[in-house]
């Protein structure tokens, strides 16, 4: 009977040991996970600032404001302006989007876009010529009312972010990684100034953050692996 009873003593203390150790073994990989997924997304961040920052002054704010109207896209200043966007987006690697927006004038609290990287032609994708189509996020579907949607000089930006308003006292980048219509990216600011050092604008860069979810997610499996 005492040996009965020493042996579930002992295979109580046992089991609550192996509790322990499952607990401290969930507790230090979920520790390691996050500390992992800090520094992933902090050099995400860096390299997004680089890439905005060095752009930035590759574009004339003065040039921006001859961009008003509609019909300012046939202007040789809107030709110029999204050869420049273009040649940041296609000079970038996971580079999904660069555009350009600012206040609305008279009406601070609101804004409207510019331009953007693919619009050299912001009718490509809803006139009757299929062979312009432009895939803007490169998916393979042309999808004018989504992703591939294209714009023109005062266009309304619908809901822009808190971080669009930010943006015009210096550098930042949104302060989370989303995933929407467009995918899952993160997006940069940078003030665009005029020839006085006033903001004219704001460029946005959106940098696709699949790949960072697959990397987290590498980094995860090997943390779930050691705890089975």
């Amino acid at each position: 009977m005492q040996k009965v009873s020493q042996e579930k003593k002992l295979a109580i203390v046992g089991s609550i040991s192996v509790l322990l150790a499952i607990v401290f073994s969930v507790g230090m990989s979920w520790v390691l996970y996050e500390h992992t997924v800090t520094l992933l997304t902090e050099n995400l961040r860096q390299r997004l600032l680089s890439i905005v920052t060095t752009a930035v002054v590759q574009i004339d704010g003065d040039e921006l404001k001859q961009l008003k109207t509609e019909q300012d896209w046939k202007t040789s200043e809107w030709r110029t302006v999204v050869t420049q966007l273009k040649k940041i987006k296609d000079n970038n690697k996971d580079i999904v989007f660069t555009y350009i927006f600012r206040k609305k004038e008279g009406a601070p609290n609101e804004m409207e876009f510019v331009a953007d990287a693919e619009s050299i032609n912001p009718y490509a994708n809803t006139d009757s010529d299929p062979t312009n189509d432009i895939d803007a996020n490169k998916d393979g579907k042309v999808e004018p009312d989504g992703p591939d949607a294209l714009q023109w000089p005062g266009q309304d930006y619908p809901e822009p972010p808190e971080e669009t308003f930010l943006a015009y006292n210096g550098a930042l980048t949104s302060k989370d990684l989303y995933t929407d219509s467009f995918g899952s990216v993160l997006t940069g600011y940078a003030p665009i100034l005029d020839k006085n050092g006033n903001v004219a604008a704001v460029l946005g860069v959106d940098i696709r953050a699949d790949d960072f979810f697959s990397i987290t997610r590498q980094t995860l499996q090997p943390f779930l692996i050691f705890i089975g």
